[in-house]
């Protein structure tokens, strides 16, 4: 089990992950205005802008590696599909 999840995204989407998840793994957004931090805790949401600096490039990193990712898939399948591959 993980010890953190970073979701791309603000706070509907930290939402639905809790719902899905429930309060076992903790849940941090990041939504991609000003690159804030999105987390719930104490029945109330926090955003906090991330400062400049070594661990923001990291978590922007893996989230632009998470879009790299889902669109080379995308592009894939749909590949598939006007190929008649499917």
């Amino acid at each position: 089990k993980p010890d953190l999840l970073i979701i791309d995204g603000g706070k509907p989407q930290v939402t639905v992950a809790i719902e899905t998840l429930g309060n076992d793994i903790p849940v941090v957004g990041l939504a991609k205005r000003y690159e804030t931090f999105v987390y719930f805790t104490n029945n109330e949401f926090i955003e906090k802008l991330l400062p400049e600096g070594g661990a923001k490039n990291l978590v922007v990193r893996i989230r632009n590696e998470a879009h790299r990712f889902a669109r080379r898939l995308h592009h894939n399948l749909v590949t598939k599909t006007l190929l008649g591959e499917i």
